[in-house]
Protein backbone atom coordinates (compact mmCIF):
# COMPACT_ATOMS: atom_id res chain seq x y z
CA UNK A 1 0.00 0.00 0.00
CA UNK A 2 1.40 3.39 -0.95
CA UNK A 3 1.32 6.46 1.28
CA UNK A 4 -1.42 7.88 -0.95
CA UNK A 5 -3.50 4.70 -0.56
CA UNK A 6 -3.07 4.86 3.20
CA UNK A 7 -4.16 8.51 3.26
CA UNK A 8 -7.22 7.67 1.18
CA UNK A 9 -8.12 4.82 3.54
CA UNK A 10 -7.76 7.10 6.57
CA UNK A 11 -9.92 9.77 4.92
CA UNK A 12 -12.62 7.17 4.26
CA UNK A 13 -12.72 6.06 7.90
CA UNK A 14 -12.82 9.68 9.04
CA UNK A 15 -15.78 10.24 6.71
CA UNK A 16 -17.57 7.17 8.08
CA UNK A 17 -16.91 8.30 11.65
CA UNK A 18 -18.38 11.75 11.08
CA UNK A 19 -21.37 10.28 9.24
CA UNK A 20 -22.07 7.98 12.19
CA UNK A 21 -21.68 10.94 14.53
CA UNK A 22 -24.06 12.93 12.30
CA UNK A 23 -26.64 10.12 12.45
CA UNK A 24 -26.20 9.71 16.18
CA UNK A 25 -27.22 13.34 16.72
CA UNK A 26 -30.05 13.07 14.19
CA UNK A 27 -33.51 11.98 15.27
CA UNK A 28 -35.44 10.47 12.35
CA UNK A 29 -39.21 10.51 12.26
CA UNK A 30 -39.14 6.74 12.73
CA UNK A 31 -35.83 4.95 12.26
CA UNK A 32 -37.62 1.62 11.79
CA UNK A 33 -39.59 2.86 8.78
CA UNK A 34 -38.15 2.27 5.36
CA UNK A 35 -36.80 5.29 3.51
CA UNK A 36 -37.06 3.80 0.06
CA UNK A 37 -36.88 0.52 -1.82
CA UNK A 38 -34.24 -0.99 -4.04
CA UNK A 39 -35.68 -0.63 -7.52
CA UNK A 40 -32.87 -2.49 -9.29
CA UNK A 41 -29.37 -3.75 -8.55
CA UNK A 42 -26.67 -5.36 -10.65
CA UNK A 43 -24.61 -8.31 -9.52
CA UNK A 44 -21.93 -7.23 -7.07
CA UNK A 45 -24.07 -4.70 -5.20
CA UNK A 46 -23.85 -4.95 -1.40
CA UNK A 47 -26.25 -3.62 1.23
CA UNK A 48 -24.80 -2.94 4.68
CA UNK A 49 -27.18 -2.67 7.64
CA UNK A 50 -25.43 -2.52 10.97
CA UNK A 51 -23.23 -5.63 11.16
CA UNK A 52 -25.18 -7.37 8.40
CA UNK A 53 -23.62 -7.39 4.94
CA UNK A 54 -26.02 -8.59 2.26
CA UNK A 55 -24.58 -9.37 -1.17
CA UNK A 56 -26.75 -9.05 -4.28
CA UNK A 57 -29.91 -7.75 -2.55
CA UNK A 58 -33.13 -8.35 -4.45
CA UNK A 59 -35.17 -5.63 -6.13
CA UNK A 60 -37.98 -4.46 -3.85
CA UNK A 61 -35.92 -4.75 -0.68
CA UNK A 62 -36.52 -1.97 1.84
CA UNK A 63 -33.72 0.54 2.42
CA UNK A 64 -33.76 1.82 5.99
CA UNK A 65 -32.30 4.76 7.86
CA UNK A 66 -28.49 4.48 7.93
CA UNK A 67 -28.19 1.68 5.35
CA UNK A 68 -25.09 1.81 3.18
CA UNK A 69 -25.10 0.66 -0.44
CA UNK A 70 -21.92 -0.38 -2.25
CA UNK A 71 -21.85 -0.84 -6.00
CA UNK A 72 -18.42 -2.39 -6.43
CA UNK A 73 -19.49 -4.60 -9.30
CA UNK A 74 -22.38 -2.78 -10.91
CA UNK A 75 -25.01 -0.09 -10.42
CA UNK A 76 -28.19 0.31 -8.39
CA UNK A 77 -31.33 2.45 -8.31
CA UNK A 78 -33.47 3.22 -5.27
CA UNK A 79 -37.01 4.56 -5.34
CA UNK A 80 -38.43 6.87 -2.67
CA UNK A 81 -42.14 6.93 -1.70
CA UNK A 82 -42.61 10.34 -3.35
CA UNK A 83 -41.30 9.04 -6.68
CA UNK A 84 -37.78 10.43 -6.31
CA UNK A 85 -35.00 8.17 -7.59
CA UNK A 86 -31.34 7.83 -6.69
CA UNK A 87 -29.07 6.10 -9.20
CA UNK A 88 -25.76 4.86 -7.85
CA UNK A 89 -23.03 4.52 -10.47
CA UNK A 90 -20.54 1.63 -10.40
CA UNK A 91 -17.84 1.80 -7.70
CA UNK A 92 -19.96 3.97 -5.42
CA UNK A 93 -20.54 3.82 -1.68
CA UNK A 94 -23.32 5.87 -0.11
CA UNK A 95 -25.33 5.93 3.10
CA UNK A 96 -28.96 7.10 3.03
CA UNK A 97 -30.79 8.93 5.78
CA UNK A 98 -33.78 11.16 6.35
CA UNK A 99 -34.90 13.35 9.21
CA UNK A 100 -37.57 15.76 10.21
CA UNK A 101 -36.36 19.33 10.02
CA UNK A 102 -38.03 22.68 10.44
CA UNK A 103 -36.10 23.91 7.42
CA UNK A 104 -36.86 20.82 5.38
CA UNK A 105 -39.31 22.48 3.00
CA UNK A 106 -43.11 22.27 3.06
CA UNK A 107 -42.91 18.49 3.55
CA UNK A 108 -40.83 18.98 6.71
CA UNK A 109 -38.35 16.36 5.52
CA UNK A 110 -34.62 16.66 4.97
CA UNK A 111 -33.27 13.82 2.80
CA UNK A 112 -29.57 13.04 3.18
CA UNK A 113 -27.12 11.33 0.85
CA UNK A 114 -23.79 10.59 2.53
CA UNK A 115 -21.43 9.86 -0.34
CA UNK A 116 -18.12 8.24 0.62
CA UNK A 117 -16.93 7.47 -2.90
CA UNK A 118 -18.25 7.44 -6.45
CA UNK A 119 -21.17 9.18 -8.12
CA UNK A 120 -24.95 9.33 -7.80
CA UNK A 121 -27.75 10.95 -9.76
CA UNK A 122 -30.80 12.13 -7.82
CA UNK A 123 -34.12 13.07 -9.45
CA UNK A 124 -36.69 14.85 -7.32
CA UNK A 125 -40.13 13.34 -6.72
CA UNK A 126 -43.50 14.91 -5.96
CA UNK A 127 -42.74 16.03 -2.39
CA UNK A 128 -40.84 19.24 -1.76
CA UNK A 129 -38.08 17.82 0.41
CA UNK A 130 -34.73 19.45 1.09
CA UNK A 131 -31.83 17.40 -0.25
CA UNK A 132 -28.63 17.40 1.78
CA UNK A 133 -25.52 16.23 -0.07
CA UNK A 134 -22.73 15.17 2.27
CA UNK A 135 -19.20 14.01 1.50
CA UNK A 136 -16.10 13.84 3.69
CA UNK A 137 -15.12 17.37 2.62
CA UNK A 138 -18.41 19.22 2.48
CA UNK A 139 -22.13 19.33 3.15
CA UNK A 140 -24.38 21.34 0.89
CA UNK A 141 -28.11 21.71 0.33
CA UNK A 142 -29.51 21.32 -3.16
CA UNK A 143 -32.78 22.64 -4.59
CA UNK A 144 -33.66 21.56 -8.09
CA UNK A 145 -35.15 18.83 -10.23
CA UNK A 146 -32.06 16.64 -10.53
CA UNK A 147 -28.44 16.61 -9.47
CA UNK A 148 -25.20 14.74 -10.18
CA UNK A 149 -23.17 14.33 -6.99
CA UNK A 150 -19.71 12.77 -7.01
CA UNK A 151 -16.55 12.51 -4.96
CA UNK A 152 -13.22 10.72 -5.10
CA UNK A 153 -12.72 11.11 -1.36
CA UNK A 154 -10.76 14.33 -1.84
CA UNK A 155 -12.71 16.51 -4.27
CA UNK A 156 -16.50 16.82 -4.39
CA UNK A 157 -18.58 17.93 -7.37
CA UNK A 158 -22.22 18.93 -7.79
CA UNK A 159 -23.36 19.00 -11.41
CA UNK A 160 -19.74 19.09 -12.51
CA UNK A 161 -18.80 22.06 -10.32
CA UNK A 162 -16.37 21.57 -7.47
CA UNK A 163 -17.80 22.20 -4.01
CA UNK A 164 -15.41 23.68 -1.48
CA UNK A 165 -15.24 22.96 2.24
CA UNK A 166 -18.42 24.26 3.84
CA UNK A 167 -20.54 23.90 0.72
CA UNK A 168 -19.41 26.92 -1.31
CA UNK A 169 -19.07 26.43 -5.05
CA UNK A 170 -15.59 26.83 -6.50
CA UNK A 171 -15.05 29.79 -8.83
CA UNK A 172 -15.04 29.12 -12.55
CA UNK A 173 -11.79 27.79 -13.97
CA UNK A 174 -10.01 30.81 -15.44
CA UNK A 175 -6.89 28.94 -16.54
CA UNK A 176 -7.88 29.29 -20.19
CA UNK A 177 -8.25 33.03 -19.84
CA UNK A 178 -4.89 33.24 -18.07
CA UNK A 179 -3.24 31.31 -20.90
CA UNK A 180 -4.81 33.64 -23.47
CA UNK A 181 -3.56 36.70 -21.56
CA UNK A 182 -0.09 35.17 -21.27
CA UNK A 183 0.02 34.47 -25.03
CA UNK A 184 -1.09 38.02 -25.79
CA UNK A 185 1.59 39.44 -23.49
CA UNK A 186 4.26 37.30 -25.13
CA UNK A 187 3.21 38.52 -28.59
CA UNK A 188 3.43 42.15 -27.48
CA UNK A 189 6.87 41.50 -25.97
CA UNK A 190 8.08 39.80 -29.18
CA UNK A 191 6.81 42.68 -31.28
CA UNK A 192 8.60 45.17 -29.03
CA UNK A 193 11.89 43.25 -29.23
CA UNK A 194 11.65 43.00 -33.03
CA UNK A 195 10.93 46.73 -33.28
CA UNK A 196 13.99 47.53 -31.13
CA UNK A 197 16.15 45.21 -33.24
CA UNK A 198 15.01 46.88 -36.47
CA UNK A 199 15.94 50.33 -35.10
CA UNK A 200 19.37 49.15 -33.95
CA UNK A 201 20.06 47.51 -37.30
Amino acid sequence: MTAMDGAGCNRRWVAIFFSILWLATTVPGNAADRLCVLKSADQGVVLNRGKTRLKNPAAGMAIRFGDTIETRGGAAVVLYPDGATLSLRPNTEAMLAEREASGGGPSGVEREIHLYMGAVHYRRGDDDVTLKLISMTTATTFHGESVEFETDGVFTYVNGMEVLLGGAMAPLDMSGAEDANRDAAEKVEDAYINAVKSVLE
